[in-house]
């Protein structure tokens, strides 16, 4: 039968023409329905997508796109429904096999009203669903009479008496169907809220368009693909490929946890490629603090400034636990805030061990770099030259190094130079010609004097006022490895 040449409101069929023996029937069945369709005769291979078929998409009013492997390999199908897409057209989609939807055509694809013909058992079966579809109403006008159609198909050699269908709108008791639908809906909509989508679709199939039930076919398809995804996802992290999963994870729409599993894939990734380099000797970054910022100490207090990646020296590893001091003098602190004459100053009090272990750790550190960094036992080591402890153990998660571990760690005096960052330096941490800074140690020497290590590395056990406000803070701290 001719393709539909007119003004009124038609159907564009999409199709492949390697499947003209499943498709012509459909369009001629559709045609004597009553229903206004368009269908190209034949492209020839290796032609451009003729200007006469997009004009003829763009004027449907509704795309029929039959899908096989045939059409996806197509690239004059995949051009026909991804223009039709472009143009908001109304569409129903076809599956007259179980292909592997390629070329992206899975996701523009999935949310769409679809019909599963493959899945009938019967040709009758998938016509009655099909004629039916409230999305072709529009273009159908009166149709021929049902004996007319039935000689119709007799004399063409059809006894498919499909063409019974396109009358049972008129010929049957309405009130019987609606409440077996509506029973029938019910028990979709509970299969979808188990989650048994599959189960659902073969339900929901034949309400033929009944209320949203073709739109919730396409949810039920859309849940098993991402389902499938999620699965996948699932099984690389579980092999080690961890980027991998987490782009799928990504792609997923806050499908089920999939926002959290992307978020610990990641953790979990940048966790693992950090600890392999947690070797002693080496520099790696961890945390992040204003550091190249310039200015008075009253801008950086109180605004929001850019942080820069910490850049910590890797000293000793044991016990699965690396030690860590920072590269750079990151900030200048007083040790003490103020002196109290007849009130000894110790590290367990000083206001500095208070802003390491509170101010410091919370800006520095995210929470899941927080949960690495252990509480540890921080000795109280005697200053021999001068007789006096530092005072009473405690336990901290940031500390300063003592005149014992300045001299364990750093074997010369060259090893300890340390330069300040230009942060540090805008509070107040003074440096010499060489950009060398002082930098506090923890090691009580006097009642309000603390150990700190000069510009030229020597460490000066005599020590400095605690409420010195130009020596710089060099921050140490432990990683546990299997955290």
């Amino acid at each position: 039968m001719p393709t539909y040449k007119g003004n009124e409101k038609y159907i564009f069929v999409s199709y492949a023409h390697k499947d003209s023996e499943k498709v012509l029937p459909v369009i001629e069945d559709m045609q004597r329905a009553g229903f206004r369709v368009w269908y190209d005769t034949g492209i020839e291979a290796g032609t451009e997508w003729p200007a006469y078929i997009e004009e003829s998409l763009e004027k449907s009013a509704v795309v029929l796109a039959f899908i096989s492997t045939a059409s996806i390999e197509s690239v004059n199908c995949r051009n026909e429904i991804n223009y039709a897409l472009l143009k908001h057209k109304e569409m129903l989609v076809i599956y007259l096999e179980n292909a592997e939807l390629k070329y992206g055509l899975g996701l523009q694809l999935n949310a769409l009203q679809s019909l599963y013909k493959f899945r009938h058992s019967t040709e009758r079966g998938f016509l009655d669903e099909l004629m039916k579809a409230k999305i072709l109403q529009e273009c159908k006008r009166g149709g021929v009479s049902f004996e007319e159609m039935r000689r119709m198909n007799v004399k063409n050699g059809k006894k498919r008496a499909v063409l019974k269908t396109v009358l049972l709108d008129n010929e049957k008791h309405e009130e019987p169907v609606v409440t077996k639908n509506e029973r029938k809906y019910g028990e979709e909509v509970s299969l979808m809220d188990s989650e048994k989508y599959a189960e659902a679709i073969s339900v929901f199939e034949p309400l033929e368009g009944y209320k949203d039930s073709n739109e919730k076919i396409g949810k039920c398809n859309s849940e098993i693909f991402r389902g499938n995804q999620y699965n996948k996802a699932l099984e690389l992290m579980n092999n080690g490929k961890h980027m991998e999963a987490i782009a799928i994870f990504e792609t997923l729409d806050g499908y089920k946890d999939s926002y959290e599993k992307a978020r610990k894939g990641k953790a979990l990734f940048e966790t693992k490629a950090f600890l392999e380099q947690l070797k002693i000797g080496n520099t790696i970054k961890f945390g992040a603090y204003r550091q190249n910022s310039t200015g008075k100490e009253a801008i950086y207090r109180q605004n929001n400034t850019v942080k820069e990646a910490i850049e910590w020296q890797v000293l000793d590893i044991k016990d699965g636990r690396a030690l860590l001091i920072s590269k750079y003098a990151l900030d200048c602190i007083p040790y003490h805030s103020s002196i109290v004459w007849g009130e000894e100053v110790t590290w367990e009090h000083c206001t500095l061990r208070k802003w390491l272990n509170n101010d410091f750790l919370h800006d520095a550190f995210s929470e899941n770099e927080r949960a690495m960094i252990p509480t540890v036992t921080v000795s109280a080591e005697k200053n021999f030259s001068y007789g006096k402890d530092s005072s009473k153990e405690t336990q901290d998660k940031i500390f300063l190094f003592s005149i014992f571990e300045a001299h364990k760690y750093f074997l010369n005096n060259e090893s300890r130079k340390c330069k300040p960052t230009a942060f540090a330096q805008a509070n107040g941490a003074w440096s010499s010609s060489e950009g060398n800074c002082r930098w506090w140690l923890r090691s009580i020497v006097s009642y309000h004097n603390a150990a700190y290590v000069l510009s030229h590395g020597t460490i000066l056990e005599s020590g400095l006022s605690v409420d010195s406000d130009s020596s710089a803070v060099r921050p140490a701290l432990w990683i546990d490895l299997n955290a």
